[in-house]
């Protein structure tokens, strides 16, 4: 993972950066939306009690937002976010990765940078998780996230594009064989039901 540092390094002196980290906040107050919305790329809502980020999609210009220590879980769902480069979500209560990263991956299609560490759907060192299973993990977000360059605390390497490639290739087959099978089942269902119905209509 980036430090601070590192990322404020790389940033021209003219990114319009707000801090509104430490504040106690389970919501970002809709005037400091309404001042601050055109023009900030870099939002810090850290070290809160956010929960619910719908907020976002007032700002329109959005390349990095740290999140790290709030109250996000797999059910949180983040609005259309194009422009997002870079997401923080350490240390929040992401229990597993369904269906927060297949959501995630929708809304924000363009990440490079993402870091879920300290939740239990990162399992790392952190945590206790095993070698095995931060690798399986990684492969995981890597397959729902084609633009990513870095997860948590190491770059992506070509490996681990090619193998994550199979692996959406196979979750892409699995979900319209499911999908198949549900409206031949939809069909079945409604067939007896149709049959019924024209036999009273005689």
């Amino acid at each position: 993972m980036c430090s601070r540092g590192t990322l404020q390094s790389l940033r021209p002196k003219s990114i319009r950066q707000l801090s509104l980290a430490y504040e106690d906040l389970s919501s970002v107050p809709y005037d400091l939306i309404e001042k601050h919305t055109p023009d900030v790329q870099v939002l810090d809502v850290s070290h809160n009690h956010i929960r619910d980020v719908k907020f976002l999609s007032h700002f329109e210009v959005l390349d990095t937002v740290i999140l790290d220590h709030n109250l996000l879980n797999c059910l949180t769902a983040f609005p259309l976010l194009p422009s997002l480069r870079c997401l923080w979500v350490n240390f929040n209560r992401i229990l597993s990765p369904t269906p927060f990263l297949p959501s995630l991956a929708r809304s924000c299609p363009n990440l490079r940078h993402l870091s879920l560490m300290g939740n239990e759907a990162a399992p790392s060192y952190l945590n206790g998780g095993s070698q095995q299973d931060n690798a399986n993990y990684r492969l995981y977000v890597i397959a729902n996230f084609p633009m990513l360059t870095f997860l948590d605390d190491a770059p992506v390497t070509a490996a681990e594009r090619r193998q994550a490639i199979v692996i959406k290739q196979h979750i892409d087959d699995m979900v319209h064989l499911n999908q198949a099978n549900l409206t031949r089942n939809s069909l079945r269902s409604v067939q007896p039901q149709l049959a019924h119905s024209s036999a009273s209509s005689q």
